[in-house]
Order: structure tokens, then sequence, then C-alpha cells
């Protein structure tokens, strides 16, 4: 179950008074997701792991400067999006999907072959997409995050995470029209 606002703000608080041990609540709370945002950049589990550590020794630094302006997952998923961003510069990479697209099957087995291969075709299409796209329409629908949330991690305006995520769709469906629908497979 996830703590509200004001526990985190209390759990925070009595981080920084000294109980260190209390940060362990603020890891087990956000590793899943923070791994999860990791993992779709650099698709590459050890790697994930890796950074969503130096993530939290991040956060654990910093927890002093968190205000609580904003929830304390929006924050923390903001330094995991910029440290992820960072690793990624310097080894001149943009990140990958490997996330099912919410498609469910009723167990028909022609039909869930049917649906791994648009799962596979879809994921392929979001790598095609720019990496500000991939990455706002990641965050908005596979994480299912608010537009404000998106925004704030991504340091952009709400409007531009609108219109990112409305391109990004636009471009998803010419591409899955053209290649999938059309057979054009590249």
């Amino acid at each position: 179950m996830e703590n509200s606002r004001q526990e985190y703000n209390e759990i925070v608080q009595a981080v920084l008074a000294g109980e260190k041990n209390r940060f362990a609540e603020i890891v087990d709370q956000h590793k899943n997701l923070v791994y999860s945002i990791l993992l779709r950049m650099t698709d590459d589990h050890d790697e994930a792991n890796d950074l969503a550590q130096e993530v939290f020794i991040k956060v654990y630094r910093q927890l002093k400067q968190f205000k609580g302006k904003s929830k304390l997952s929006t924050w923390i998923y903001k330094i995991a999006y910029f440290h992820g961003l960072s690793y990624l510069r310097k080894r001149k990479r943009w990140f990958t999907t490997n996330d099912d697209v919410l498609l469910q099957s009723d167990g028909n087995i022609d039909e869930e072959i049917a649906l791994d291969e648009m799962k596979g075709h879809v994921s392929e299409c979001i790598m095609k997409l720019k990496p500000l796209e991939r990455t706002a329409i990641t965050l908005f629908y596979l994480e299912e995050m608010q537009v404000k949330e998106v925004a704030e991690i991504m340091n952009i305006t709400e409007s531009y995470v609108k219109v990112t995520v409305h391109r990004a769709k636009k471009s998803l469906k010419e591409m899955i029209k053209k290649e999938y629908y059309e057979g054009v497979r590249r």
C-alpha cells in the first residue's frame, strides 16, 4: 500500500533527524518503478539494477533538498530519469522498452501468438520514436502517471507533455498501419 504524502514527509524528516533505517521504507516503496524506468532506458537488467542503486544513493544524499512541494515519488522518479539520461548520454544510447502493452487474450493459443507478435511490433515502433516521445508515452501510458507528474519528471510543461504524447500516438498509429497492417515489415 502506498504511503500518503504526509507519511512520506514524516519518513523524510525522520531520516534527516538521524533515523537512517527508515530510508528502507522509501526504497521499498519506490524500487520497482525506479528499476522499471531504468530498465526501459537501458534494456539491460544488470545496468538497471546498478543504476537503481546509484539513484537511491543520490536520493539519500539529496534528501534534505526535498521540500515536499511535489510527491516524493515524483521527485525520486525525476532523479531516476535524469540519472538514466546522463548514463545513456555517456554511452550515446537511448532507451528501449520491453513492456507488455496492455493487451490480453481469452486463452486462445492463436490469439495469444497474434497478441505476442503485436506486442513485439508495438515495442519496435516505440523504439523508433524520438527519445522525448518515447519517454513521455512510457511514463504516461505504461507507468500510468498523470500529465503533471510526467511534466515534473521530464522538466517540461504539462501542455508540452500533452503535445508530445499526442505526436507519439499519431506516429505510432502511422507506423503500425504502414508496417504491420500493410505488411511492409522493415
